[in-house]
C-alpha cells in the first residue's frame, strides 16, 4: 500500500530568512521513521535545517537530521522519506528531477544522505521491531559502524 495523499498528516508553511516559502508535508511513514529513530536512541530532529557548505552555501531543510549516534558520536546525516510523488512512474521506481536535484544539494551539506522509499518502508508493515532493525542496519552500513557503536551510552 502506498503512502499517498490520504495518509498525509500535516503540511506546514513558513517563510525562511530570505522570504521564500518553505512548505513541507509530513506523512505517516515520515512520522514512523522518526519515531523508530528516537526509540533507537538517535538524536533525530524532524524538519531540520542542515549546516551550510564550507563555500558559504546556506543549509537546507531535510525530513530528519541526525547529529549524534546513540553512543554519542557526532554525525551529520540527512534522512529523506520519499513517497510516491518523488518518483516518475510507480513501476519504474525512478526518482523525478526535483528529487534528484534535492539529493545532490543535500549531499553537499551533510556527511551522509539516506533516502528511504515508501515501498521499502511499507514492506515492513507495522512491525516496530522490523522497522527499527531496518533503520539500524541501514545506518550501520551508511556510517560504517559496528553494532556496539550504535548502542546508547
Amino acid at each position: 500500500q502506498l503512502v499517498g495523499e490520504q495518509e498525509q498528516r500535516a503540511t506546514s508553511h513558513s517563510v525562511d530568512a530570505d522570504g521564500y516559502g518553505t512548505g513541507s508535508t509530513i506523512s505517516k511513514g515520515h512520522d514512523a521513521v522518526h519515531a523508530a529513530l528516537i526509540a533507537l536512541g538517535w538524536d533525530a530532529a524532524m524538519e531540520a535545517t542542515t549546516p551550510g557548505t564550507p563555500a558559504g552555501t546556506p543549509g537546507m531543510c531535510t525530513d530528519i537530521l541526525l547529529s549524534h549516534t546513540p553512543s554519542g558520536q557526532r554525525c551529520c546525516v540527512a534522512i529523506e522519506f520519499d513517497g510516491p510523488s518523488h518518483y516518475l512512474q510507480h513501476p519504474l521506481r525512478m526518482l523525478n528531477g526535483s528529487t534528484t536535484l534535492r539529493n545532490r544539494q543535500l549531499a553537499r551539506r551533510v556527511d551522509h544522505l539516506v533516502c528511504i522509499s515508501h515501498w521499502e518502508w511499507n514492506e515492513l508493515g507495522r512491525d516496530v521491531t522490523a522497522q527499527q532493525r531496518y533503520l539500524q542496519n541501514l545506518l550501520a552500513r551508511t556510517l560504517n559502524l559496528g553494532k556496539h557503536s550504535m548502542l546508547p551510552k
